[in-house]
């Protein structure tokens, strides 16, 4: 069982048998978070602040998706119109030999 001071109150809640655990309403708006966030679990190992064991839940902010379906799209048809126009590299035997042509800086077209 957790007890949490929300607007001034403690509030209990209980870990189910997941492992679950929900957070009120009060919490959520105490803390400045809301559905959906993605939180940072970790446990105390040491007292500083907050006693030994504690629990302590912190939001994260998650990058936003580096693409949209629009832009992978978009990325799909110029990789078609280079294909089309044959701009593309040399067909590698393995990873290695990639990884060396990278290093030297020649990665060889056609």
């Amino acid at each position: 069982m957790s007890t949490t001071k929300a607007a001034n109150k403690t509030i209990t809640s209980r870990i189910k048998s997941r492992g679950q655990v929900t957070l009120s309403p009060a919490i959520l708006k105490a803390a400045a978070v809301d559905v959906d966030t993605a939180l940072s679990v970790r446990v105390a190992a040491h007292k500083t602040t907050v006693p030994k064991g504690a629990i302590i839940l912190e939001p994260l902010e998650l990058k936003p998706r580096a693409w949209t379906k629009e832009d992978w799209a978009q990325k799909e048809a110029e990789a078609d119109a280079d294909i089309k126009a044959g701009q593309i590299s040399k067909v590698y035997s393995s990873s290695a030999e990639l990884i060396r042509d990278l290093r030297k800086g020649k990665l060889v077209k056609g």
